[in-house]
């Protein structure tokens, strides 16, 4: 796990409410996973960064209701604003570069859309040159074609996937 870092797209007010029955997980499964991987991760001292899209076109008084977190009682996280699907190519925070100066080589991703965000931003981190891997059970989906093609098809020519227990197992 050294020289990783775990980032959780989306996990926000405003994605729910979009993302009403996510496929194949539901919410309470998704935070409950989500949130054992960032405990876990901030207690081994591993970056997590949590995104929120906030649309440029949005006026600023919405912003930051539209992205409110979800995940609150963990402390540590550092939050990234984007505008768009990736975290990588859409965003003012220069993710790649902190991540490198601080000696990432893997990054987990987690969080909602799988087939918009999460994948957007696993391939572009792939792009960067770092390893990245999706972590199936902490993820979902507004359809279950679009979350089954990414996991068959999209993901592993980019990636591993793995699962929450895997991730917390290791040492």
């Amino acid at each position: 796990m050294k020289n990783s870092a775990l980032i959780v797209v989306d996990l926000n007010a405003a994605i729910q409410k979009i993302v009403k029955e996510p496929y194949p997980h539901s919410w309470k499964e998704i935070e409950a996973n989500n949130r054992a991987l960032m405990s876990y991760f901030i207690s081994e001292q591993l970056p997590v960064f949590l995104t929120s899209v906030q649309p440029k076109f949005l006026p600023k008084s919405w912003s930051k209701s539209f992205g409110r977190q979800l995940i609150t009682d963990v402390t540590g996280p550092c939050e990234v604003i984007k505008f768009g699907p990736s975290v990588f190519t859409q965003s003012d925070f220069g993710l790649a570069e902190k991540l490198k100066a601080q000696g990432v080589k893997t990054i987990f991703f987690s969080g909602i859309s799988t087939s918009n965000g999460v994948f957007k931003s696993a391939k572009d981190a792939a792009a960067q040159g770092f390893d990245v891997v999706l972590i199936r059970d902490a993820t979902a989906d507004r359809k279950a074609v679009s979350y089954e093609k990414i996991i068959r098809d999209e993901f592993p020519k980019v990636g591993k996937i793995q699962m929450t227990q895997e991730i917390l197992s290791k040492e």
